[in-house]
């Protein structure tokens, strides 16, 4: 499983790390504090080495410059079959977690963090 994260939160992104090693199958993960540069980087894998696109997006939604839902916009053009956004907020937000549920890119809403019964539950998924 390929893993991308998108978390503006440095602490975060650390014990995340720890946490997909400790899972031990995630063959590859990528962390971004900016969802811009996660969408160049995005583009720039999808010509150049598709094999490599994340199976997981895991993205926050608050965060500068572009948050999570300017992400979704920006990530249209993607839209490849295997790979699913699963949205890792602390927003609880009955909005939040509303409009993500209605999102068509996004496969689940889930409160951070992130740990590993839940990573074990979303195989089924990838």
């Amino acid at each position: 499983m390929k893993v991308l994260l998108i978390d503006d939160d440095h602490s975060t992104n650390f014990f995340h790390k720890i946490i997909l090693e400790e899972y031990g199958k995630a063959k590859e993960y990528t962390f971004f504090q900016d969802a811009l540069e996660a969408i160049e980087y995005l583009n720039r894998i999808n010509t150049q080495n598709p094999e490599k696109y994340p199976d997981i997006i895991f993205l926050d939604l608050n965060m500068p410059k572009v948050d999570g839902w300017e992400f979704l916009e920006k990530f249209k053009e993607h839209q490849l079959p295997h790979c699913h956004i699963i949205i890792l907020s602390t927003s609880m937000s009955p909005s939040d977690i509303k409009k993500a549920e209605g999102h068509p890119l996004v496969h689940h809403y889930i409160s951070k963090p992130l740990f590993e019964e839940l990573l074990v539950s979303l195989e089924a998924i990838v």
